[in-house]
């Protein structure tokens, strides 16, 4: 939830209209991928729009629940914004 919300609020003040945003999940071996995009810019932090606590709480929280296990990595290129979340699956035990 809070990278959708950075995405839209984010990406409403550089993205020519309209905002475009992708969401995506997969599962690649053992990990699952999240992915949430918006078309625009990266706002940087310290800006008067963003101050990064969203980002850094979530990082807080990944590493809280899931030690160095979880990534999360963010690119801007070609008029995008992602936001990557790499979460291990815990096997069932039988």
């Amino acid at each position: 939830q809070p990278l959708v919300e950075n995405a839209i609020k984010f990406g409403r003040m550089t993205s020519p209209l309209p905002l475009r945003l992708r969401i995506g999940a997969r599962r690649d071996h053992d990990a699952l991928h999240l992915e949430v995009s918006n078309s625009g810019t990266w706002v940087r932090e310290g800006s008067t729009n963003g101050t990064g606590i969203g980002l850094a709480n979530l990082k807080r929280r990944l590493a809280l629940i899931l030690g160095d296990t979880a990534e999360l990595t963010t690119t801007s290129r070609d008029g995008w914004v992602q936001v990557g979340i790499r979460i291990p699956v815990i096997p069932r035990a039988s």
